[in-house]
C-alpha cells in the first residue's frame, strides 16, 4: 500500500519537482555572488581603516614634534587613545559602549594629606604641596589610584598628576594676585543708611575716594620693592571688579593714579568723558571685567539698624561662618559661590594673560577667598579680621605653579596733613594677616569619645 502511494505521488508531482530544481540552483547561485561581494567591499574598508590609521599615527608623530615646546600639562591640542590607562583602553574595547567616566577609570580620590591645620604665623597661607588650585580646564592623563589600605590609612593617594597640574599652573600663574577691600563707603560711616539705600548703590566717602587713589599710587609705585622688586605700574595689569556702586568706585579711584581723570575736565558729556578715560586706559594695556560672584555678603535687602543688632548677636551665639541672614546669605553661601570664581580664575589667567590680577572686592569676599583657596578651616575663617577699608592683601607666584601670600599692605591713618606725593607712605606693610583674639571668637566644642 505505501509503495503504491510513493509511486502515484511521484508520477503527479515529479514533473513540477524537476521544474523548480534549475530556479533553486540560480537563487543559491545569487545568494553566493552577494556574499562574494559583501567579503569583498569589508576587506576593503578594513585595508583603508588601516591606511588611515597609519596616517593617524604619522599625522600625532609630527604634532607631538611641533608640540614639544609645550608644557606637558597642555597636550598635543587633540584627544588620542593615549590618555587613557592601559585598563581603561582594554576596558573600552571589550564593553564596547561605556559612559566617559569609566572609559577613564577609576575616579581621581584627593584626601586631605595632614590633620594639621595651617598656623597663623608668618608661615600662614602655605599649603601641603600635594594639594594644588582648584584648577586648570585640560584634564590631566588619567592613572590608577593606589587605593591600598596602607595608602589611605596615611590620609593622601598619590598624586599622579602634580607634575603636569604644576606645570600648566606655572605656564598660565600670572606674577601677583592682590585683593583690595573698597574705600570707606557711607554704610561704614551711618548704619542706618542700610535701612532706605539698597547695600549695592552705596557709594565712598570722602575719605574713601583718598583711600582708593592711595592704594593706586602704591599699587603703581610705592610698594615695588615689597612686591619682587617690581613696581607693578610697569607691568600689566587686569582687575576684577565687584559690580557694587562702591567697588567700581575705589576701582576708578585706583585707576586715577595710573590716568588722573582731571585730565578729562574739559569734556562736558559724563559718558563722553568716562568712555575717553576708558579707551586710553585700555591703550595703556589695562584691562577689567564685572564679576558679581565676588560681591559683598547679603544682609538682607533693607537692613533695620536695630534689627541688624539683633541678628548679629544671633550670628555669634550660632557661629558666623553658617548664620544666615533674614531674606540673606551666610559665609558659606558666599564660600560657595567665591569657589566657583575661584574655578573660572584659572581659566581667565590663560584667556586674559597678564602680570597682576588686581581683584577689587569686599571684606568677607576676602576672607572667604583666602579660606578657600589656602584651605583654612572654619575656627581659622572665624579668626580672620575683616581687611580694612583701602587694605591689600598680596599672593604671589611661587614659581611652582601655586600662590603663597606675601602679606598685607595696610592703609596707616595720618598723623597730620601730607602732600598727595607722600600718600603712598601713609602705608605700611605686615607680613601676616590680622586675627581677632580668640576671646572674641566662638570655637567649636567637639569629643573625642562619649567614654572620655
Amino acid at each position: 500500500m505505501d509503495a503504491a502511494v510513493i509511486f502515484a505521488v511521484s508520477v503527479l508531482y515529479g514533473p513540477t519537482f524537476l521544474k523548480c530544481i534549475p530556479h533553486s540552483l540560480s537563487s543559491l547561485s545569487r545568494m553566493q555572488n552577494r556574499k562574494s561581494k559583501a567579503l569583498s567591499k569589508t576587506s576593503e574598508v578594513e585595508g583603508r581603516r588601516k591606511v588611515s590609521f597609519g596616517d593617524q599615527k604619522d599625522q600625532e608623530h609630527q604634532g607631538n614634534e611641533r608640540d614639544a615646546d609645550r608644557p606637558a600639562s597642555m597636550g598635543a591640542g587633540r584627544l588620542s587613545f593615549s590618555h587613557l590607562s592601559a585598563a581603561s583602553t582594554e576596558s573600552l574595547s571589550s564593553s564596547g559602549s561605556q559612559s566617559p567616566s569609566a572609559a577613564f577609570g577609576p575616579p581621581r580620590l584627593r584626601l586631605d594629606s595632614s590633620n594639621q591645620s595651617p598656623s597663623l604665623d608668618a608661615g600662614w597661607g602655605h599649603f601641603d604641596d600635594s594639594e594644588f588650585p582648584p584648577s586648570s580646564a585640560v584634564p590631566p592623563p588619567a592613572a590608577p589610584v593606589d587605593t591600598s589600605p596602607s595608602t589611605v590609612a596615611n590620609g593622601r593617594v598619590p598624586q599622579h598628576h602634580n607634575k603636569s597640574r604644576a606645570a600648566y599652573n606655572k605656564h598660565i600663574m600670572p606674577r601677583r594676585v592682590i585683593l583690595i577691600r573698597h574705600g570707606q563707603s557711607e554704610g561704614n560711616v551711618n548704619e542706618e543708611i542700610y535701612a532706605t539705600k539698597p547695600d549695592p548703590d552705596l557709594l565712598l566717602t570722602p575719605s574713601g575716594w583718598k583711600q582708593a587713589r592711595s592704594s593706586g599710587r602704591a599699587l603703581k609705585e610705592g610698594c615695588g620693592s615689597r612686591w619682587s622688586g617690581i613696581p607693578v605700574g610697569k607691568e600689566s595689569i587686569h582687575f576684577v571688579v565687584s559690580p557694587y556702586a562702591r567697588t567700581v568706585e575705589t576701582f576708578h579711584g585706583v585707576l586715577d593714579a595710573f590716568v588722573p581723570a582731571s585730565n578729562y575736565k574739559h569734556i562736558k558729556d559724563e559718558g563722553e568723558r568716562m568712555q575717553a578715560w576708558y579707551a586710553e586706559l585700555r591703550r595703556l594695556g589695562i584691562t577689567w571685567h564685572e564679576d558679581p560672584r565676588i560681591r559683598e555678603q547679603d544682609f538682607g535687602n533693607y537692613q533695620h539698624p536695630e534689627h541688624m543688632k539683633q541678628y548679629k548677636r544671633d550670628r555669634h551665639r550660632y557661629g558666623a561662618f553658617y548664620y544666615r541672614f533674614p531674606h540673606g546669605e551666610s559665609a558659606s553661601d558666599v564660600y560657595d559661590r567665591v569657589s566657583t570664581f575661584l574655578d573660572s580664575l584659572w581659566r581667565s589667567f590663560e584667556a586674559q594673560k597678564a602680570d597682576n590680577y588686581v581683584i577689587v572686592t569686599h571684606g568677607a569676599s576676602i576672607r572667604v577667598l583666602l579660606t578657600r583657596y589656602f584651605r583654612y578651616s572654619v575656627d581659622e575663617y572665624n579668626r580672620l579680621s575683616n581687611p580694612c577699608n583701602g587694605e591689600m592683601v598680596l599672593l604671589a607666584h611661587d614659581g611652582h605653579g601655586k600662590l603663597e601670600l606675601r602679606g598685607r599692605i595696610q592703609l596707616k591713618e595720618p598723623s597730620g596733613q601730607e602732600d598727595e606725593e607722600k600718600e603712598t607712605e601713609c602705608y605700611e606693610f605686615h607680613s601676616t594677616l590680622r586675627t581677632r583674639p580668640v576671646t572674641h571668637t566662638r570655637l567649636r566644642t567637639v569629643r573625642m569619645s562619649d567614654e572620655l
